[in-house]
C-alpha cells in the first residue's frame, strides 16, 4: 500500500501530484536528521512528511494501518544530544556523556504520554493512542484532527464575537484544567495549535513542548516562544513556568479571536505596556469578561490569573450577568431609598423602645429608694409596733454567712486544731451575737421611736379634742346667759 506522505490517502497510481491534496506524494524529508517519508514504525505506523520541530520532538504526519485512519507521530529527538544514524531511522548520541540526561528526558517523554492518555475522552484535547520505544528512542501516536487551524478560522472571519469565542474555546479550557491537575503544562497554546474539526469543535493539539510542572521547578527548559502568545517566563530557560504560563497563552488566543490582532510580545510589554483593551477597538464586550482577559494577560506573574479555573470563573461572572435582565438606574435608586427608609424607621423604633425601658428602670429604682417597707405587729395591749424589713434581712444574711462559713470550714485533724477551731467558732459566735445585739438595739430604737411618735400623736389628738369640747361648752354657756337676759327683759316689760 502506497500513501501520500502529506494527506495519507492511498495512491492508486503513483504520479507527481496527489489527487486529494494536490502535492507531491513522494516528497523527500525536509532535514537530514528527519525520518525518510514512507518508513514504517513497529510494522504498523506509516511515517509521512515532517510537520515541525517542537521542544525535544519531531512531529510527522502518519497513518495507522491497523485502525486505518491518519495519526500524528511524535518522535523524541533532543537536538543537543542526538543525531541520526546512517540507516536514516536509528537515533544515536554525540557522546556517551549525554546518555544520562538523554535517558532522563526519554523517561519524562514516556511518562507525559501516559498522563495525556488519560484524557482521550475529553472533547477539547487530541487523544493519544499509543506510546512505545524503538530505534533507541520513543514515539507517541496522537489523534490527527480533520479540520482547520484556529488561525485559518480567524482569517476567514477576521474576528469572532466575545460570546462565540468563549463558547468555542471553553472545552479546551476544561481540558487544560485536567492537564494541570496531572502536573502537565502545554507551553505552546496559540491559534496554530488549536484545530476546529468539521463539526465546529475546538481541540488542542501539538503537545511537543508539553512538560511536567515538577520538572519546571528544578531544571532548565528549552526556550519555546510563540511571539504574542508566550509570557515573559518562556523567554528564559530558567523561567518560573506553570499553569499560569498556559493561562497567559490561552487569554492571548482569546484576545486574537475577539480583536483579530495579535498581542504585542510579552517581553516588550514588560517594559512598556501599550496593549489596548478590546473595547478600545470598538468591540462589544462585557466589562468583566474584558477585565478577565486583560488580567490573565499581565506580564507579571504575581499580578496574573494563576489557574484556568479562576480565569473561567472571572469570565462567567460577567457572562452570566449578560444573560440576566439589566436593572435600570432609577430602579436601583428607588431600591436604595427604600432600604435606607426601612433602616431609619427600625433605628427610630429601637431608640424609642430603649428610651422607654431606661425611663421605666429609672422610675422603678426611685420608687424602691423612696419606699419604706416595715413589718406591722400588734401587741397584747393593742398597740402596733413597726419593724424595718431590711433589718430582718440583715440578720438573716448574717446567719446565712455564718452557716456557709461553718459548712466550708475544713474538719480539724488534731486536738490543737480542734481547740483552735473551737476558739475561732466562739469568736465568730461572739461577733455574730454582738452584731445581732447592735441590730436588735437599732430595731428596738426604731420601734421605740415609732411608738413614741404614735403616743405623741395620740396625746396631741386628745388635747385637741379637749380643747374642742371646752370651746363648745363656752359657747353654750354664753348662749344660755343671753337667753336669760332676754327673758328678764321680757318680764320687766310686762310689769
Amino acid at each position: 500500500m502506497k500513501l501520500c506522505c502529506f494527506c495519507m490517502h492511498e495512491l492508486v497510481n503513483i504520479d507527481n501530484v496527489c489527487p486529494h491534496c494536490g502535492r507531491n506524494p513522494l516528497a523527500d524529508k525536509k532535514e537530514p536528521y528527519h525520518i525518510t517519508p514512507g518508513t514504517w514504525l513497529a510494522d504498523r505506523y506509516y511515517v509521512g512528511i515532517s510537520v515541525e520541530y517542537r521542544g525535544d520532538s519531531i512531529i510527522y504526519s502518519g497513518y495507522d494501518r491497523v485502525l486505518q485512519h491518519p495519526v500524528t507521530i511524535k518522535e523524541f529527538f533532543p537536538l543537543e544530544y542526538t543525531l541520526r544514524e546512517d540507516d536514516s531511522i536509528t537515533v544515536g548520541l554525540f557522546s556517551y556523556e549525554f546518555q544520562v540526561p538523554f535517558d532522563e528526558k526519554l523517561k519524562s517523554f514516556i511518562d507525559e504520554a501516559k498522563k495525556l492518555a488519560k484524557f482521550r475522552d475529553d472533547e477539547g484535547i487530541t487523544r493519544i493512542f499509543d506510546v512505545f520505544r524503538n530505534n533507541n528512542t520513543a514515539y507517541q501516536i496522537i489523534e490527527a484532527v480533520d479540520g482547520k487551524r484556529l488561525s485559518e478560522y480567524i482569517n476567514e472571519r477576521v474576528k469572532i464575537s466575545a460570546d462565540e469565542t468563549v463558547k468555542l474555546l471553553e472545552p479546551v479550557a476544561l481540558s487544560l484544567i485536567k492537564m494541570h491537575s496531572e502536573g502537565l503544562i502545554h507551553r505552546n497554546i496559540s491559534p496554530e495549535t488549536i484545530v476546529i474539526d468539521r463539526e465546529g469543535n475546538a481541540k488542542l493539539t501539538d503537545f511537543g513542548a508539553a512538560k511536567a510542572t515538577s520538572a519546571t521547578a528544578t531544571k532548565s527548559l528549552s526556550v519555546q516562544v510563540v511571539p504574542g502568545f508566550s509570557p515573559t517566563e518562556q523567554y528564559m530557560s530558567s523561567g518560573n513556568q506553570g499553569a499560569w504560563t498556559d493561562v497567559y497563552a490561552f487569554a492571548a488566543t482569546m484576545y486574537k479571536c475577539i480583536t483579530g490582532i495579535t498581542p504585542e510580545e510579552a517581553i516588550f510589554r514588560s517594559k512598556e505596556d501599550a496593549l489596548k483593551y478590546p473595547s478600545q477597538y470598538g468591540i462589544e464586550i462585557d466589562n468583566d469578561m474584558e477585565y478577565a482577559i486583560m488580567h490573565a494577560l499581565s506580564t507579571d506573574i504575581t499580578e496574573r490569573t494563576l489557574t484556568v479555573s479562576d480565569f473561567l470563573e472571572e469570565i462567567h461572572s460577567k457572562a452570566n450577568k449578560g444573560i440576566k435582565k439589566k436593572i435600570s438606574g432609577w430602579f436601583m435608586y428607588g431600591l436604595c431609598c427604600a432600604i435606607l427608609w426601612i433602616i431609619s424607621i427600625s433605628a427610630s423604633c429601637y431608640m424609642i423602645h430603649n428610651h422607654s425601658q431606661n425611663e421605666y428602670e429609672k422610675n422603678k429604682k426611685i420608687t424602691e429608694e423612696n419606699s419604706t417597707v416595715v413589718n406591722i405587729t400588734t401587741t397584747e395591749n393593742g398597740e402596733k409596733s413597726y419593724t424595718d424589713k431590711s433589718e430582718e434581712e440583715k440578720i438573716k444574711n448574717v446567719a446565712t454567712e455564718e452557716q456557709t462559713s461553718t459548712a466550708t470550714t475544713e474538719v480539724p485533724t488534731s486536738i490543737a486544731d480542734i481547740e483552735q477551731e473551737t476558739g475561732k467558732t466562739e469568736a465568730v459566735q461572739r461577733n455574730t451575737e454582738s452584731k445581732k445585739t447592735k441590730i436588735d438595739n437599732s430595731s428596738k430604737a426604731t420601734t421605740e421611736k415609732t411608738n413614741t411618735n404614735e403616743k405623741k400623736k395620740t396625746t396631741k389628738n386628745t388635747e385637741n379634742n379637749a380643747n374642742k369640747k371646752a370651746d363648745t361648752s363656752g359657747k353654750n354657756s354664753d348662749k344660755s346667759s343671753s337667753e336669760a337676759v332676754d327673758s328678764e327683759e321680757i318680764i320687766y316689760i310686762e310689769d
